[in-house]
């Protein structure tokens, strides 16, 4: 995934999602997996992830085309 290339010469690294699913699929995102990290730096990490997309993307709201985002948590 071309976006997880570019985040990573930034020292961003992030996991594509296609990584986590037991068959081909056509989701195009990345996951952020935080379990173990205090809330300052899933903030500065958020913060950074951010900053990356905008300066990919723009500053606009709504959805980014070509990226899916899905919730799904570890334990209920």
């Amino acid at each position: 995934m071309e976006f997880v290339n570019l985040a990573s010469q930034r020292a961003i690294i992030l996991a594509p999602i296609t990584k986590y699913c037991l068959r081909p699929s056509a989701l195009n995102g990345f996951v952020v997996g935080y379990g173990t990290t205090n809330t300052s730096e899933i903030n500065k990490s958020i913060g950074m992830i951010a900053d990356f997309c905008r300066g990919q993307f723009g500053n606009r709201t709504g959805k980014i085309t070509g990226m899916d985002m899905i919730a799904s948590p570890m334990s209920r």
